[in-house]
This record gives structure tokens, C-alpha cells and sequence, in this order.
């Protein structure tokens, strides 16, 4: 507050004027005879404050101002600039926290504020959280050494000390332990920052495992490809879009004759075929070019001496990330050897569809041989079947059994007639065998009747026939005559 005796009369009007903005009390007007003081930020004008004195006719000068007053304005004018310049600095203050805060969360780093003594978390991004695995509120009030952050313990050692030597670190490599227990591979960036009179490590993580993984994968993969180059059998030329020899495989340069690479090293392509096949290899390469897709194709190689040998050629293009052609490959194989056995196979399988012309003309005679011994034995069958037909008859009307032995397996087949002569049924008697006969005879005719069939079976007798007799189901013994 002014004092009292410094104040200006209560009469007094006045206005303040901060860029377009205008504060003033209702007695103000621009005819007022008035005092005007800057009001500043650093040299830098807001606005104005001005007082005035209501009447006419007064004398417009400052003497109508005591110094006092005129003191009380510049006082008044500079306590406003400076609340407007904190006001400012607080205003960019929250402003820049603000900034920081959200540079602090979106950054694709893992940022850690830590205690140095003993490595206690303040404050953690969520790209530490999507890295590391551990959330925002597991990590703070922990600290790295009881998170297991450091894959290896003596590394954290290491770089704390240099950084309370006064030592920034920068984009080092170092190993760290995930929450899972997966180790990846980081970037490390950190320095010393004071904090309420406590030295902290500020420090940043930039995952690198994938891209560390991807130039492990290239080089083991360059390796690879130059182990392939060199163990290949074949010839694995590559060259640029022109056509010239840029690399190849040692089988390639020892395939055309040549001592080394470098005899071979910018010669275009095209130079190693005959001069009739070139035409027809370039316009496969333009075929390349035009996206379509070509098959291996055969040619005529020249080696260093001038001999004449046959390669089979498949090309295509090496592609940069965007899949734009920077060089071309070419794997050629000297298929001599195969269009040789080719060819031999092919005089063989005239060779064969020769003879097999003639077995077949052959066979087809052979063939109508056999559809006409067929037919007969067709027409005999059938014949046979009509005698057969005539015997059964022959048999059924003479009302007789018939019995049928096959000497070599003892196997006898006997008719229902047969099983019924006897009072039984055919199925009451199976199985039968020869046995069954010698079951039912009488015992001194089975005798005298297996000496008649020996005598038939010497060829004593033209034909075998015996009266015997056999037990009835009932138990009388009935005579039958048995050829």
C-alpha cells in the first residue's frame, strides 16, 4: 500500500492500457490533464499507466504534478511490469513443464531419474514400462540394483562412477534384463542432475536387440552366402545392370577356362555365349525388366580356349529395400554331360518304342491265339456241362448213391441218396471221409471189399464192384453193391 500523504488526491482519475486491453475508472477521459508512465518487461513495453486531474482550464504541464506523485507512478508502473514478468515466467514455466513432461512420456526411450547412491527410481517413461516390461508404478519407489535391471551388476558400477567423475555417457552399449528375463541389448545415455541437494542418474535406454539381431542375422548371412559362393559346383556370376561381371564363384571363372577372377571382372556377360544365342538371352533379361517371370534356359558357352560347351542359365535381380533392381545373378551349370545322356536316352527310347511296336504286333497275335483256345475251351466246358447234366439225371433215375474218394487226401464226398440208403440224412453223417464208409460196413465184407479195389487199383480189374453189406440206422444189416 502507498502511504497516505503519497497517494494522489481522491479526485485523481486514471487508466491502464496493456496492449488492446484498457482498465480505467469511470471519470477517466483523454481531455483529463494526465501523467503517462511505460509500463516494461526487460526493456520491453506492455502498455501505459496514466493519472489525471479532472477541470478545465488547467495548465497542461507537469507542474500540476508533485514529484512525489510523479515518483508514485513510475513506482506504481514498475511493480506492474514486474507482477507481469513473473506472471509471464511462471506462465512459461508451466508451459515448459508442461513440454517436458510430455517429451519425458512420448519418448520412444526408456528414461529413468534413479538415486546414484544406491539407484532408487524417482520417475520412469511408459516407454520404459513397454520396454522393460516392469509398469510405471513397479518401478518407481524400487530401484534398478532390485529390479535386476542390469544384466551385469558391475556394469551399473562402472558407469555410476563415471558419471560422478563428471564423465557423460553417451550411446554406450550395454545388456539389460527384462522383467520376463529376457536380455536385450541397449543404448545408454546418462549424466549427473542435482536434486534437492541429491545427485541422481538421468539416463535414456534405447533398445537396439532387434537391430543388433538383424546385423547378427547379415553378417552370419554374408557369411553364408560367401561360403555358397565358394562351395558352389556351380557358376554363380553376379553383375551390374549392364551386364558386367562384378562377382562370381570360383566354379565360375574354373568352368570358362580362366586362371582368376580378375580375367573374367567387368566382361560383359553376353561375351561368354556364342554369338547366336545372344540375342535370345538379352531379350530374356529384358523379360527380367519387364516383371515376367523366366524359366532356366540353355545355351551355348565359349570357354577361354574356344571350346563349345552347354549351360543351363537362370538369372534374376538383386532388389534394394524398395525392391528396385541394383545388380543382377546369374547361376549357370554346364549341362554337357546331361544334354549328352539326353540324347543317349532318347536314341534309347526310339530304340524301345521299336521293339516295343514288335512285341506288340506279337503279342497281338498271341493274343487272338489265345481269345480262339478260349472260345474252344468255352464250347468243351459247355459239353462237359451237358454230360454232367446227363449223368446226375442218369443217376437220380436209377435211384442210386454215389460216393466220390480222393485216394491222395483221403477227402470223400458222399450223396444225400448214399446217406439215405442207410436210414440217416446227409447232414447227420458229416463230416464224412473215406473212414465213414468203413464205419458203416460190415466188418469182414470192409475187408474182402478193400482187397477187390487194390486189385482194381494194380490193374487186376478193368473196374471195381463189391456187395456188402451195411448197418441201418435201425441196426439190420442191408446189402447194397458198391461200383
Amino acid at each position: 500500500m502507498t502511504e497516505r500523504d503519497k497517494q494522489f488526491p481522491v479526485i485523481t482519475e486514471a487508466r491502464i492500457q496493456l496492449d488492446d486491453k484498457q482498465y480505467q475508472t469511470n471519470g477517466f477521459n483523454s481531455s483529463l490533464n494526465a501523467l503517462y508512465q511505460e509500463i516494461k518487461i526487460k526493456n520491453r513495453i506492455l502498455g501505459f499507466i496514466s493519472a489525471g486531474i479532472p477541470g478545465e482550464n488547467l495548465p497542461a504541464d507537469a507542474s500540476l504534478f508533485l514529484p512525489e506523485e510523479s515518483d508514485l507512478l513510475s513506482s506504481v508502473a514498475e511493480r506492474l511490469g514486474n507482477f507481469l514478468e513473473l506472471k509471464e515466467t511462471v506462465s512459461l514455466l508451466s508451459e515448459s513443464e508442461e513440454k517436458y513432461s510430455r517429451a519425458f512420456q512420448t519418448s520412444p526411450y526408456a528414461i529413468i531419474i534413479s538415486r546414484a547412491n544406491d539407484g532408487k527410481i524417482v520417475e520412469v517413461n511408459k516407454a520404459f514400462s513397454s520396454i522393460s516390461g516392469f509398469s510405471q508404478e513397479e518401478a518407481v519407489n524400487d530401484s534398478t540394483i532390485m529390479l535386476n535391471l542390469w544384466a551385469n551388476i558391475d556394469d551399473r558400477a562402472t558407469v555410476v562412477k563415471s558419471l560422478m567423475e563428471g564423465k557423460e555417457i553417451i550411446s554406450e552399449e550395454y545388456h539389460f534384463r527384462k522383467k520376463s528375463g529376457e536380455i536385450i541389448t541397449g543404448l545408454f545415455s546418462g549424466q549427473i542432475i542435482q536434486l534437492k541437494n541429491e545427485k541422481y542418474v538421468f539416463s535414456s535406454i534405447s533398445d537396439i536387440t532387434i537391430r543388433k539381431q538383424t546385423e547378427k542375422a547379415l553378417r552370419d548371412s554374408e557369411t553364408l552366402y560367401r561360403a555358397i559362393l565358394n562351395a558352389s559346383p556351380d557358376d554363380i556370376t553376379i553383375s551390374d545392370l549392364d551386364g558386367r561381371v562384378v562377382m562370381s564363384s570360383p566354379s565360375a571363372w574354373k568352368m570358362f577356362g580362366y586362371k582368376g577372377f580378375e580375367e573374367v571382372q567387368g566382361r560383359p556377360v553376353r561375351e561368354f555365349l556364342v554369338p547366336e544365342d545372344r540375342e535370345r538371352a538379352l531379350s530374356e533379361i529384358v523379360r527380367m525388366h519387364e516383371g515376367i517371370v523366366t524359366i532356366p534356359g540353355e545355351y551355348r558357352a565359349i570357354r577361354q580356349d574356344g571350346s563349345i560347351f552347354d549351360v543351363e542359365v537362370n538369372g534374376d535381380f538383386i532388389r534394394d529395400s524398395d525392391g528396385t533392381p541394383v545388380m543382377m545373378i546369374f547361376v549357370v551349370r554346364d549341362v554337357t554331360e546331361r544334354k549328352r545322356v539326353e540324347n543317349e536316352i532318347l536314341k534309347l527310347n526310339t530304340d524301345l518304342e521299336l521293339k516295343i511296336k514288335e512285341r506288340t504286333i506279337q503279342l497281338t497275335e498271341t493274343n487272338e491265339n489265345l481269345e480262339a483256345e478260349i472260345k474252344n475251351r468255352i464250347h468243351a466246358e459247355a459239353e462237359l456241362a451237358i454230360e454232367k447234366q446227363r449223368l446226375a439225371d442218369i443217376i437220380k433215375g436209377t435211384d442210386v448213391g454215389t460216393w466220390e474218394w480222393n485216394i491222395a487226401t483221403g477227402e470223400a464226398i458222399l450223396s444225400e441218396r448214399w446217406a439215405e440208403m442207410i436210414g440217416y440224412s446227409l447232414e447227420e453223417i458229416s463230416p464224412v471221409s473215406i473212414e465213414t464208409w468203413a464205419k458203416f460196413a460190415h466188418p469182414d465184407d470192409f475187408k474182402q471189399s478193400v482187397e477187390v479195389l487194390e486189385k482194381h487199383f494194380n490193374g487186376e480189374l478193368d473196374y471195381y464192384a463189391f456187395e456188402s453189406r451195411m448197418r441201418h440206422k435201425n441196426g439190420e444189416w442191408i446189402w447194397v453193391l458198391d461200383r
